[in-house]
């Protein structure tokens, strides 16, 4: 959404909830950190050094707001996206290598890793605290990934098949 920053600037709030976000890239790399500057893909990256990213318009304006970007991806692999991500006013980035998980899918760690990641950061509040957390899951990203247990639909196409997998895993 290239208009996050006045979207938080006249709908001043405590409570937001982007149940889905959308990105104009295709590409999943590019997708999600964009999605964070709020810049659309087509607005390229020579305009990124002058928008802040959401955590930034966040912490600019509300006070004591706790913010957080959790990823099975690997940034050790994309270093440049790593530190497009830092900021001093991100306050927890955890991405595969960071805790040291197995990759099991194209880049990415197992999401459950994700789930517990946030279960950790939304312990660490303090009373009252606001937050931003950025939750990325991968295991419905090409090639497909479920536990064993998980594999109950079989459908003669093999791609929809991992794919519904996939679907029923992240849902669990």
């Amino acid at each position: 959404d290239s208009c996050i920053n006045s979207f938080i600037n006249n709908n001043r709030t405590d409570i937001f909830l982007f149940e889905k976000a959308f990105s104009n890239s295709t590409v999943t790399a590019v997708s999600v950190p964009f999605t964070v500057a709020g810049v659309n893909p087509v607005q390229g990256k020579h305009q990124l050094s002058n928008i802040p990213l959401v955590y930034e318009m966040l912490e600019n304006n509300y006070d004591n707001v706790a913010t957080s970007i959790i990823t099975s991806w690997s940034y050790d692999e994309l270093s440049r996206y790593k530190d497009y991500f830092s900021s001093e006013k991100l306050d927890c980035f955890i991405y595969r290598e960071k805790i040291n998980a197995p990759k099991v899918v194209d880049m990415a760690a197992d999401d459950n890793l994700i789930i517990d990641e946030f279960t950790k950061f939304t312990n660490s509040l303090k009373k009252g605290e606001k937050f931003f957390s950025f939750l990325h899951f991968s295991n419905t990203h090409y090639p497909y990934y479920s536990p064993e247990k998980f594999k109950k639909i079989n459908f003669e196409d093999e791609l929809l098949n991992n794919y519904l997998n996939s679907i029923t895993y992240l849902d669990k």
